[in-house]
């Protein structure tokens, strides 16, 4: 079947470094001598891409069609001889990183040229998506191992050989990587038996699957310390850097190598990690150059030379890659599929996956509290902004054990792909993870006894009791109705709202009473028209001064507003800080608006839309709640509420 073959198909760039990648028309090169075209299926993103990307590492003019390892079909066979013999619609996996011809061989195009000893039939029972993990770390394994460390791995393998240092340690840094993977089971496999491995603990059983000996976690303070005493006064003679990073990786090697060490580092050595903002700085040199023992012997791994090898070229990709998937000695490494409309949105976000370092495995949590039915908000688009029922709180979690937590004034959303540096620890106070009581009410003082006394008869350890709903409605402050509806019940900035002899009794049972205060001021409150006058209330841009409609026509006070913040302070200690009563639940602090439609309204520092989300904090800052030692909850503000309580 005569296939035709366009003269021009779609390729992605790089324009320049750090620049979003691009999609150009690249042409369509006939098959020479040993060469097929192939319709690429598949192809994988590395770090190595992303050194390209954002450093322009080996270029030396742009546009350069991006990519080397692929998967796919055979559209077109020229002439032989061939490394491979190929038919029409063989299925293929290959690694093609060289740049000729205007770059005919790079993968991250529709249709690649490519010489057959850069490629090797797809086995049986392995996917195009598995099989683009495995060519270009299974070359480089083999050159670091061979070429830089000197270490034999003979193909085939004679009957009945074992190398001759196969009780030598090689100490593989990085071994949860995919070089280190590979490492491990390419070395097994050729019968080395003396495999120390570093990576993260979580790893250690499954690196032990493959083959390794003895795992250490990179993260214990200790790992040098305890790796040279499983060493040995020996010491280690092999060692192969799978990440190639000054401060993360080899600077524990540099401390474990000594004279008569060979060590393979792979290139380029990172000396400062991309950012969305920053360039990354590389070394191509040797590494750590001047950080090393006397006599230690250092080689950057160049994969990119293993052609140079007879061997590696006419059987690597060819023979010896397929046969170990065939035979299972390896295993496709774990892979994330980057799903997008187009080739170009594709790439560019699996460059973002890379510079961000997002892990396939990991989860993110947290935000706040949002009504939806699935706990990982990792890929989502969230919307940071106050709503009732739903908390927005620019706090995530990864399950990576990484927190991120920052400031977010405007409303907006966010994307979450990656947490970053791990989260402060706070230490918190020993009644506030403890058991609380809350109810919708207490009606009177007795009742909210009885039911503290019944806890104590129970047993249960009750810690905080609290007073809820609507006490800031209160005709001190706000709400001369509630003060009408509920005369039985707790109600009421005001200091005969609770007895001293009720504050000593829970006192004595160890028992926490929190009040709750609303930011509601009805309009009906004595305090509205002060407030109104002096510019305590928030306002609106268009129709009637109101927020919320519940139990009367309620305006909330602006927290934003310095004066606002004293006033209500001033009443809170007034009537509950006097009698001891230093915990308070803020609550409605979203806040909850009656219509969300949030350029309406408009506070002290500015429009609702540039800093709405400070709300939450504001109502605990300032005004005495942070220059006194509370303890300030709001599931809005719990964070930077915390940080003024433990003032």
């Amino acid at each position: 079947m005569e296939i035709e073959i366009p003269a021009v198909h779609a390729a992605v760039a790089i324009k320049a470094p750090r620049e979003p990648l691009i999609l150009i028309e690249a042409p369509t090169y006939p098959p020479d001598v040993g060469e097929v075209i192939v319709k690429v299926e598949w192809t994988s993103s590395t770090p190595y891409h992303l050194h390209q990307a954002d450093g322009g590492l080996l270029i030396d003019m742009y546009p350069r069609i991006l990519g080397d390892t692929f998967a796919g079909t055979v559209l077109l066979v020229g002439p032989g001889p061939h490394h491979v013999d190929l038919e029409i619609g063989d299925k293929v996996l290959g690694y093609s990183f060289r740049d000729d011809k205007d770059g005919k061989e790079k993968a991250a195009q529709t249709l690649i040229t490519v010489p057959t000893f850069l490629l090797g039939k797809l086995p049986k029972g392995l996917t195009m998506q598995e099989a683009v993990t495995v060519p270009d770390n299974l070359v480089t394994v083999f050159q670091a191992a061979v070429v830089d460390l000197g270490l034999p791995l003979p193909w085939p393998i004679p009957e009945g050989w074992t190398p001759p240092e196969a009780d030598a340690p090689i100490l593989l840094w990085g071994g949860a990587g995919s070089v280190g993977m590979y490492s491990i089971e390419v070395f097994r496999h050729w019968g080395y038996k003396n495999l120390v491995v570093v990576a993260s603990g979580k790893h250690h059983e499954y690196l032990k699957s493959l083959g390794a000996t003895t795992c250490f976690d990179y993260r214990d303070k200790d790992v040098v310390e305890r790796i040279q005493k499983h060493l040995g006064p020996k010491g280690v003679p092999y060692v192969i850097d799978c990440i190639g990073h000054l401060s993360g990786s080899l600077k524990p090697i540099t401390q474990l190598a000594d004279r008569g060490t060979k060590v393979a580092v792979m290139l380029p050595v990172v000396i400062k990690d991309p950012t969305e903002i920053e360039a990354p700085v590389y070394d191509m040199a040797e590494p750590a150059e001047g950080q090393w023992k006397d006599g230690v012997i250092v080689k950057g791994v160049r994969t990119h030379f293993y052609l140079e090898n007879k061997l590696f070229k006419d059987k690597m990709q060819c023979e010896i890659i397929p046969a170990l998937l065939e035979q299972k000695v390896v295993r496709p490494n774990p892979q994330r599929v980057v799903e997008g409309d187009t080739l170009l949105e594709r790439a560019q976000d699996a460059i973002v996956l890379l510079r961000n370092k997002a892990r396939p495995d990991e989860r993110i949590y947290g935000m706040g509290q949002y009504q939806w039915p699935f706990p990982d908000l990792k890929g989502l688009y969230v919307e940071l902004a106050q709503r009732n029922s739903r908390a927005s709180v620019p706090f995530s979690l990864s399950s990576l054990e990484y927190g991120l937590l920052w400031n977010n004034l405007p409303i907006g959303r966010v994307v979450l792909e990656r947490t970053l540096p791990p989260l402060r620890h706070i230490q918190p106070i020993s009644w506030i993870i403890g058991f609380w009581q809350c109810k919708l009410r207490h009606q009177t003082q007795n009742e909210l006894l009885q039911v503290a006394q019944e806890y104590r008869r129970r047993n249960p350890p009750l810690n905080v009791i609290v007073v809820d709903f609507f006490l800031s409605q209160c005709e001190s402050i706000s709400s001369a109705q509630s003060a009408r509806s509920y005369s039985k019940a707790l109600v009421g900035l005001s200091s005969n709202a609770f007895s001293d002899d009720m504050i000593q009794q829970l006192r004595e049972w160890n028992i926490e009473l929190m009040v709750s205060i609303w930011p509601t001021v009805d309009q009906k409150s004595s305090s509205f028209k002060e407030m109104m006058e002096k510019g305590f209330l928030l306002r609106t841009e268009r129709s009637v001064r109101t927020n919320f409609d519940f139990e009367g026509q309620t305006v909330y006070y602006d927290p934003t507003n310095p004066g606002a913040r004293r006033f209500v302070w001033g009443k809170a200690k007034d009537s509950y800080f006097s009698k001891e009563i230093q915990t308070f639940w803020l609550d409605q602090a979203e806040p909850k608006y009656s219509s969300h439609d949030f350029d309406n309204y408009r506070y002290f520092l500015g429009a609702t839309l540039s800093v709405e989300n400070i709300h939450p904090d504001r109502r605990g800052a300032d005004g005495g709640l942070s220059r006194t030692k509370l303890s300030v909850y709001n599931s809005r503000g719990m964070a930077t509420l915390y940080c003024h309580a433990g003032k």
